[in-house]
């Protein structure tokens, strides 16, 4: 079973489950409570914490600016003036500034 992201809810489930973690639901709640639980396999501790981080909507804005790179891997034209109109195609203002300790952790791969 391949899961490609955070949002597979049926899947993550179902890979906690084939690791011993039993839960109803994959809310901040409901996982910030099991995270607190010390005897939490590394592994699946590190899929909830990896679930708690990627859930959050800033992080969904990644892939339209993904979706609007160039071939060179550069947005341009982010920060046009778009009259009366919002013009919120993608946005990077709104991002949150990325931590060297945190970035090296999320691009650690998972077993």
């Amino acid at each position: 079973m391949s899961i490609t992201s955070i949002n597979q809810i049926a899947k993550l489930m179902a890979w906690l489950q084939q690791h011993g973690c039993i839960m109803e639901r994959l809310n901040r709640k409901a996982i910030e409570k099991k995270l607190l639980d010390p005897e939490l396999v590394p592994a699946v501790r590190r899929v909830l914490e990896l679930r708690l981080g990627g859930a959050q909507a800033a992080v969904k804005k990644i892939d339209a600016l993904l979706a609007r790179a160039s071939d060179d891997g550069r947005v341009r034209g982010a920060f046009r003036y778009h009259g009366a109109g919002t013009g919120r195609t993608c946005t990077t203002r709104s991002l949150p500034r990325c931590r060297k300790a945190s970035a090296a952790r999320m691009s650690s791969p998972i077993s």
